[in-house]
Formats: structure tokens, sequence, C-alpha cells
């Protein structure tokens, strides 16, 4: 069964002071098709940002988690939105924990 969007908030909410130590924004995080690909982040005209998750996801929880944690590197990093050098560092600083890495 998937996560609510709700849930998705209270995981996000959860990461981000876990292993962000609560310095990401707030976000809208809501399930919507993802053109080629699981999801994506955004910001808004408003300035907030967006998460977008893919339904198709929404069923395997240590991969939709895996794709939240992702979309979380976007959003610390923002505007930064290269999958480089500055994403993988950060990358492999959530893989020092060991809860992450039992997801993988």
């Amino acid at each position: 069964m998937a996560m609510s969007e709700r849930q998705l908030i209270r995981l996000y909410n959860k990461f981000n002071l876990l292993y962000f130590n609560n310095g990401l924004p707030p976000v809208r995080i809501f399930y919507s098709p993802v053109d080629g690909g699981y999801a994506d982040c955004c910001q808004l005209e408003d300035g907030v940002m967006q998460v977008r998750i893919n339904p198709s996801v929404g069923g395997w929880v240590d991969f939709l988690k895996l794709t939240l944690l992702h979309e979380m590197v976007h959003v610390k990093l923002w505007p930064y939105r290269k999958h480089g050098v500055r994403f993988d560092r950060e990358v492999q600083r959530l893989m020092g924990f060991k809860e992450i890495r039992a997801l993988v």
C-alpha cells in the first residue's frame, strides 16, 4: 500500500531532523506523474519548494524513502540542480548513516 501524501510530509520532516539537522525548508510534497523519472524538485514562483513523486513509486516503501532522500539533496543544494560532485558528496554523507545504507 502506498504512503499517503500526509505520510510523505511526516517522513520528510523526520528525515530533515535526522539527516539534515532541520536545515531544509518546508516543501510541498505530492504524487504526480513525472515524465521520464521517479520524482522531481523545483522552486515555485512563491519561493516554496515542491517535490513531485511519481505514483508508481508509492508502493515500494524503501525505494520511496530513497527517492525522497534523493530529492531532499536537491532541496538542500538548490539552485544547484546537477548530479555532480556536490550532489555526490552529499549522497556520500547520507550513506554514512546505517539506517540509510539498510535501504539500499
